[in-house]
């Protein structure tokens, strides 16, 4: 854990918009404990401290899927919901599916900040490229550690710039 905490010091993204995918991001598949071949989904704990962190520092966080809000549920409570996301953009919502320019820029209007001030997390490269595209930073999520490795990459960007 304070690994962790010496991370959120080194990365100063408070400014910036947190936008997080959540099946394969927020959620990751896991092998289950009780079946051979088969799968659980849980949340990721260290992404969603990270999350709960960032958001006593300040830091805007929403969640941009390709699910609706009732399977979103199944996960986050509403407190959970309330504690951790400022905006939630869902396709099964919204009536688009990512990658569609259309579901990005309602997560930019919600988001309320240019573009260039958003960080979007997917586990898609496709998904990633489009953000890209419309002008966000998008970022491919394979695991914690990856995760840690781009927020350490990014800093160093952003001291640079």
């Amino acid at each position: 854990m304070n690994k962790l905490f010496e991370i959120l010091e080194l990365m100063k993204l408070n400014d910036k918009v947190l936008i997080f995918d959540c099946f394969g991001v927020l959620v990751l598949r896991q092998p289950s404990s009780e079946h051979i071949f088969e799968y659980e989904w849980r949340k990721d704990s260290n992404l969603i401290n990270f999350i709960r962190e960032k958001k006593t520092q300040g830091s805007k966080i929403g969640v941009l899927s390709n699910v609706a809000q009732y399977q979103f549920d199944q996960f986050f409570s509403k407190k959970e919901q309330e504690e951790l996301f400022d905006f939630l953009v869902f396709s099964g919502e919204v009536g688009f599916l990512k990658p569609s320019q259309e579901i990005f820029e309602i997560a930019i209007h919600r988001a309320n900040v240019p573009p260039e001030d958003i960080y979007f997390f997917d586990d898609s490269y496709t998904n990633i490229e489009a953000a890209k595209k419309i002008g966000l930073n998008g970022m491919l999520y394979q695991n914690w550690s990856e995760f840690l490795q781009i927020i350490k990459e990014e800093k160093c960007q952003n001291y640079q710039r």
